[in-house]
């Protein structure tokens, strides 16, 4: 039976040629982060293993949803290539709050700022406006995939809080129009690869 280690080498083969060079370096870091898990026969892992680190890992929501994502791609992996039968992951709870449940409003200033800074090139700043004009959480717009994103009609389908908010359609504003087209056009299955650590 395969280790955990094993079913990621299995799994990047496949999967970083798909992806940019900082979404591979973003699972890099994720998979060193799971470094209790490498030796482990993937079919013993459980959900309690994975939230031990869970408790422990240095770093914030991003860094938690981005170590949960990577877990949950390497289990799905596992279970499409029958070396495993249930995903695990899916039960793992993430250790902070989503900052994104505490809102407050953007003050025209800060509208500004984020506008000047896009126009000089800076693509995080993007990721923000897709945040304010689609009201997404960082948790929900990771897990976008591009199946999901209609150009044409201009509306994206995701959420995750809550059954009423899950697959829920979210219209696109002309606006951030430009910003989801650029990532359209980047490599990988999901809209946002990967985010950055802060």
């Amino acid at each position: 039976t395969c280790t955990f280690a094993e079913v990621f080498e299995m799994w990047k083969e496949k999967k970083y040629p798909t992806i940019s060079k900082s979404g591979q370096n973003a699972y890099n870091s994720a998979f060193k982060n799971s470094e209790t898990l490498h030796d482990m026969k993937i079919r013993d892992i459980r959900a309690n293993h994975m939230e031990q680190i869970m408790q422990t890992i240095k770093g914030g929501f991003q860094v938690q949803t981005r170590l949960k994502t990577f877990w949950g791609q390497i289990f799905k992996y596992a279970m499409e290539h029958d070396i495993i039968q249930k995903n695990y992951a899916e039960f793992v709870k993430i250790r902070d709050k989503d900052p994104g449940t505490k809102r407050t409003a953007i003050s025209p200033e800060d509208r500004e700022k984020l506008w000047a800074a896009i126009e000089a090139g800076d693509t995080d700043a993007e990721i923000v406006m897709i945040y304010i004009y689609t009201g997404m959480r960082p948790a929900e717009l990771l897990e976008v995939t591009k199946e999901n994103v209609d150009l044409d009609a201009r509306i994206m389908i995701g959420g995750l809080k809550t059954d009423a908010g899950r697959d829920r359609h979210i219209p696109l504003h002309k606006c951030i129009l430009p910003f989801i087209e650029r990532l359209m056009k980047e490599p990988g299955e999901n809209l946002i690869m990967d985010i950055r650590e802060k």
